[in-house]
């Protein structure tokens, strides 16, 4: 079965990435083809959330390791 890809060329920001609901969504927009802006303040979890991505997926992806409740950060 082919996989919709009607995402690729996007790229999607996705915060909290690093675990739970975050990380499904980085997993879901990869699913559809699209290359991510991952965010979360735990740095080992993005990495995480990458190498799962990147097992299945032949997209790109950029680590954004920030809090972005602080706008110092943003």
């Amino acid at each position: 079965m082919t996989k919709n890809k009607f995402l690729e060329g996007k790229v999607a920001l996705i915060t909290g990435s690093g675990s739970g609901f975050g990380r499904e969504m980085a997993i879901a927009f990869a699913d559809k083809g699209a290359d991510l802006v991952i965010n979360d303040i735990n740095i080992n979890g993005l990495k995480e959330t990458r190498d799962l991505i990147l097992k299945d997926h032949n997209v790109e992806i950029l680590l954004a390791k920030a809090d972005i409740s602080n706008s110092e950060e943003v």
